[in-house]
């Protein structure tokens, strides 16, 4: 978005149908970032739901004696 301005300015205008609406390119980009995040997410759980069993025991955390 900025790069397509000659990074002269931040604020990209963002067309919306027949509106131009000034958009401050980091928000959007941040947007759009956290959309695929949540998109992605849910897909990956879609595919496969069970997650890591944790084999962690209480004897694991402590310190070894010599």
């Amino acid at each position: 978005m900025v790069a397509s301005l000659g990074f002269s300015t931040s604020v990209f205008p963002l067309q919306v149908g027949e509106l131009s609406v000034p958009c401050y390119a980091a928000l959007a980009s941040l947007i759009v970032n956290l959309a695929v995040t949540v998109a992605v997410t849910w897909l990956l759980n879609i595919v496969h739901p069970a997650r890591a069993r944790d084999d962690t025991i209480e004897a694991d955390y402590r310190e070894a004696t010599p």
